[in-house]
């Protein structure tokens, strides 16, 4: 029996998924060959910007009762992109939230100073960015600000991910940038060459279905009004695992999980939640 989609690669649904556009990461870096830390929470590029500018016009016509967004700085240019123009624009919220951030698993999906992405998407902003559940999250995690992912990666012992922890955090507490980004490397280079991925794929589901309980239970009220949408802006591999027809209960893609929607640059998809 053809097991059934849960997404559909159009605006037809209430909430809809947008991936993020074109970075420097996507172009020129190949996730287990370079571990360059320059390309760490990459920023869009020049064809991204373009990408995000061309879905204007489809975001302009959404009646939108809210958008979520992840912390990474690719996703939160994006949104202030795609949004910039909107007719409701002022009355927007958009809310920073954690559990839509890409799939751990190299160099772009390590944060380098969520302080200064912070301090350029916030409330004051032309779009005002709220980070409530993102900071919410953090009073309840081990791990600061900046290292909030470390809660999503489970394919590391968790007192070689502490030990990690505390180096990198000492080093950036320190404001030793170029340490920093220096240690960061070598731990990125020896884990993504014995393991590949730092975070499960099923530990991603289970993060998606997170979020999807979130969605119905922020969204009750509205849940069969599909003409007022949930735009969340995030990260391709993160859609990826929500939109696999079956649990994912292992950390690779397996037949099944090829059934996935492989999103572009600037697309945006409903997912069934």
């Amino acid at each position: 029996m053809e097991i059934a989609k849960n997404y559909i690669p159009d605006l037809s649904g209430k909430f809809l998924f947008m991936r993020h556009g074109q970075t420097w990461f996507n172009k020129n870096c190949h996730l287990y060959t370079r571990y360059d830390p320059t390309l760490s929470d990459s920023h869009l590029t020049d064809e991204g910007i373009k990408q995000i500018k061309a879905s204007q016009e489809k975001v302009n016509k959404l009646d939108i009762e809210k958008v979520y967004v992840s912390p990474y700085y690719r996703a939160l240019e994006t949104v202030t992109i795609a949004l910039e123009n909107h007719p409701s624009v002022k009355d927007l919220e958009i809310f920073v939230h954690p559990d839509i951030g890409e799939v751990v698993c190299g160099v772009h999906d390590y944060i380098i100073d969520i302080k200064q992405t912070k301090k350029d998407f916030n409330m004051n902003s032309k779009i005002k960015i709220n980070w409530k559940y993102f900071d919410e999250y953090v009073k309840n995690s081990k791990y600061d600000e900046n290292f909030f992912y470390f809660d999503h990666i489970d394919l590391i012992s968790e007192t070689e991910k502490s030990d990690e922890y505390l180096k990198l955090k000492k080093l950036y507490d320190n404001q030793d940038m170029e340490g920093f980004k220096g240690e960061l490397s070598n731990f990125l280079k020896d884990k993504s060459q014995s393991i590949g991925i730092h975070e499960s794929l099923k530990h991603a589901g289970e993060r998606f279905v997170a979020f999807k309980n979130f969605l119905k239970n922020q969204h009750k009220d509205t849940l069969n009004d599909i003409n007022k949408k949930v735009l969340s802006v995030c990260h391709s591999t993160f859609i990826n695992t929500a939109t696999s027809p079956v649990p994912i209960l292992t950390n690779k893609y397996n037949e099944e999980m090829r059934k996935v929607y492989n999103i572009k640059n600037g697309e945006i998809i409903t997912l069934l939640v």
